[in-house]
């Protein structure tokens, strides 16, 4: 019998492929202001870490170029998504929540709309076109 372990295991690192990490580092440190570990990016690699809490959130450089999805990710709280795809939530403390947002529209992030919802939801796509949830931390 297969014994489950108890609350032990975390993830501790996601890696996405991507066709520019110079593109994906310009939005996740200027725009979601993420704490940037990690950046390399010459002809024979391009790599870039963030520190999202415990986890370690990594971009790499494809060998080959990916198609950039043009749909929004369908989520349990984004029901204006129509596509079914990885997508991510990051929450902010109210002021951070704010400023980010700010930041999204003052770089030209592609956003869903205009303004938060009254939840304080606010969903954007970076530069592959995964949808990315702003949200208030709670």
């Amino acid at each position: 019998m297969n014994k489950q372990l108890s609350h032990s295991g975390a993830i501790n690192t996601l890696y996405y492929w991507c066709n520019d990490v110079t593109a994906m580092k310009s939005f996740y440190t200027r725009n979601l202001r993420l704490q940037e570990t990690y950046f390399k990016c010459d002809e024979a690699v391009g790599w870039l870490t963030y520190q999202v809490g415990s986890l370690q959130l990594v971009f790499i450089r494809a060998a080959v170029e990916l198609p950039v999805q043009k749909q929004w990710a369908r989520t349990p709280s984004f029901a204006s998504g129509t596509h079914e795809s990885s997508s991510l939530v990051l929450c902010y403390d109210e002021q951070e929540h704010k400023e980010v947002i700010q930041h999204c529209i003052d770089g030209g992030a592609r956003s869903f709309s205009p303004e938060p919802t009254e939840h304080g939801q606010f969903w954007v796509m970076d530069p592959m076109g995964m949808t990315i949830e702003i949200g208030i931390r709670r």
